[in-house]
């Protein structure tokens, strides 16, 4: 990132103390000496609003890894009455890898997970037809199609 400033005055984008709190924070960097910020990682039942499970990670942590054991945690905490019932997941692109994806399929749950636009992914699109494609529910002008796609 270049520096707003001109000439050689320095205005807080480089990799030392006194770096933006924006980089800081996208990094999981020290925000202020002996502190560190981190991004949760949080499994709600959305019915009501209720946190299941959660993790804390550094910024600079990638979630995918855990993600299947954030959902054994989640579905362990479920009340046994909405265990009963079906089960869906949905994760944004944050989450897109098999790994999540494998361990939904596995305990039986309904998954949608938010897929980042990869070259297999826009072959895929190419492959559907216009019959595939279906109006969205409560979102004018919007379509969705379901299409059958594993990440490794």
């Amino acid at each position: 990132m270049e520096s707003p400033v001109p000439g050689n005055r320095h205005a807080g984008f480089g990799r030392r103390f006194g770096e933006t709190h924006r980089w800081q924070h996208r990094q999981g960097a020290p925000d202020r000496p002996h502190q560190r910020v981190g991004r949760p990682h949080v499994a709600c039942w959305a019915d009501t609003a209720t946190v299941l499970a959660a993790d804390l990670l550094a910024g600079n942590e990638d979630p995918r890894r855990d993600a299947p054991a954030l959902l054994r945690r989640a579905l362990a905490a479920l009340p046994a009455p909405a265990r009963a019932g079906r089960i869906r997941l949905r994760a944004d692109a944050g989450y897109f890898a098999g790994q999540l994806a494998r361990a939904a399929l596995f305990t039986g749950i309904e998954f949608a997970i938010g897929a980042r636009r990869i070259a297999p992914l826009w072959r895929l699109l190419d492959g559907l037809t216009e019959a595939d494609w279906t109006d969205a529910v409560d979102m004018p002008a919007a379509q969705v199609a379901v299409a059958d796609y594993c990440p490794n």
